[in-house]
């Protein structure tokens, strides 16, 4: 498996048709963890990377609350993962970040109470450092297959990370704003801690499909979401998503400098074998 992999909420939301078609079946793999959520692999170029779809494959069948975030990337980093690049929708903050927007985000605030967002115990943790929060690297590679955005690429922002899966309350979105958020999610922070746990590279690429409760209102004062004139906008998300993934594919084997692996402490070995749980009908088969 290649060094590089990824992760997106439903495939259907995140890739063009004519990219899915060149995916593997789904598959979970049952970790120590638990079981991941759907797993689908690409054969490009003599290589095969890992896509993993935390929501579901065509709709959304994982909620954020309820996604296993700790088996989703430990079965990456068991097949050979060591740099993840995912893809987010998120909700404004602000007018400044307009629908149809893609921000790079360069830092988190984590206000989620996942249960289970860490590798660590009681009896065995240490204070991982999360600055600078992402892969340089991938970041830059980013910024780079971004370039046709032109100005609805923003290089650097903050997202917030709450629990979900209800949205938020105006006043909780005023506060959000407040302490210096620019967009809000629900899944990103999350993977991010545990990948730097694991040693492993990190980079988000964030779409605006809306804005967050009472940031935008009508001329007679009534929260939108989506302004009608930004609608279209909104549906760009899969086009966008599907150019990024391809322009980082072409430069998935450059030298790395980042030193994103001095940061974390943990280490695993590979699963010898792996239980695949296959995705078919309402009854899977389990195999080795």
């Amino acid at each position: 498996m290649h060094h590089l992999g990824f992760i997106g909420g439903v495939e259907k939301s995140v890739l063009a048709p004519e990219f899915r078609e060149k995916l593997s079946p789904p598959k979970r793999i049952k970790t120590k963890y638990g079981l991941t959520s759907p797993i689908k692999t690409l054969k490009l170029d003599g290589q095969k990377y890992a896509f993993v779809f935390r929501h579901g494959v065509e709709k959304i069948e994982i909620t954020a609350p309820f996604v296993n975030y700790r088996a989703n990337i430990y079965a990456l980093k068991s097949l050979g993962v060591s740099r993840i690049v995912s893809f987010n929708t998120v909700g404004s903050l602000t007018k400044d970040v307009k629908v149809g927007d893609v921000i790079l985000c360069d830092d988190f605030i984590d206000l989620a109470d996942h249960m289970r967002r860490t590798f660590f115990t009681a009896k065995k943790s240490r204070h991982v450092r999360m600055h600078p929060a992402f892969c340089p690297d991938l970041m830059q590679k980013l910024f780079e297959a971004g370039g046709f955005l032109g100005g609805r690429l923003k290089n650097g922002g903050v997202y917030v990370c709450v629990n979900g899966p209800r949205l938020e309350t105006a006043a909780e979105i005023r506060y959000l704003r407040i302490i210096g958020g620019d967009v809000v999610g629900m899944t990103m922070a999350t993977e991010a801690n545990l990948a730097r746990e694991l040693d492993m590279c990190y980079a988000p690429v964030c779409y605006s499909i809306d804005y967050a409760e009472g940031v935008y209102r009508s001329p007679d004062g009534k929260n939108i979401l989506v302004p009608e004139e930004e609608r279209m906008l909104k549906n760009e998300a899969v086009k966008v998503f599907t150019k990024i993934l391809a322009g980082v594919l072409k430069t998935a084997d450059a030298p790395k400098t980042c030193q994103c692996e001095l940061y974390g402490y943990l280490t695993i070995e590979p699963q010898k074998s792996q239980t695949v749980v296959e995705m078919a009908g309402n009854k899977p088969a389990v195999r080795k």
